[in-house]
């Protein structure tokens, strides 16, 4: 049942993926190849959630990648670990903002972790999609960007 609740998040963001894809085509980006970043907490109190969504949503990519990726062409799942402090979280989204081949983020794991990116996300006016982050407030004004789960 998890396996396939992330194997169609991991579809979900490989859906936005080919559009944000198309998109970084017709504006003169990139076209060799595509990365989808996952965000994971990797402190004490998350590391179990993080660890399970990390499991998932590789061998969801792996499974598509087998397929024959996305538009033809594989996506590289890239891990960023962060320890939910600021200062990590800021780096992860440098390397985020750094790499023209990243079309979006996926699977976002702790919450705490993923409310901050998503308000990070606002505040730094990053257009990127963000889809699957393991939100469990629902307080939270999420964005078009967001595509929120939980």
């Amino acid at each position: 049942m998890r396996r396939r609740f992330l194997q169609a998040t991991a579809g979900l963001a490989c859906f936005i993926a080919a559009g944000a894809w198309a998109q970084t085509s017709r504006h003169g980006g990139s076209t060799r190849g595509l990365t989808v970043a996952q965000v994971i907490d990797t402190s004490a109190g998350q590391q179990d959630v993080s660890r399970d969504f990390l499991i998932g949503a590789r061998a969801a990519w792996q499974d598509i990648n087998a397929r024959g990726g996305v538009r033809g062409r594989a996506a590289q799942h890239q891990v960023l670990e962060v320890d939910a402090s600021p200062a990590s979280l800021r780096a992860a989204l440098d390397a985020v903002r750094d790499n023209l081949g990243c079309v979006a983020l996926s699977g976002s794991a702790g919450d705490l972790v993923a409310t901050q990116l998503v308000l990070q996300l606002q505040q730094q006016r990053l257009e990127i999609a963000h889809a699957a982050p393991w939100l469990q407030n629902s307080s939270l004004q999420a964005d078009a960007q967001t595509f929120a789960i939980f």
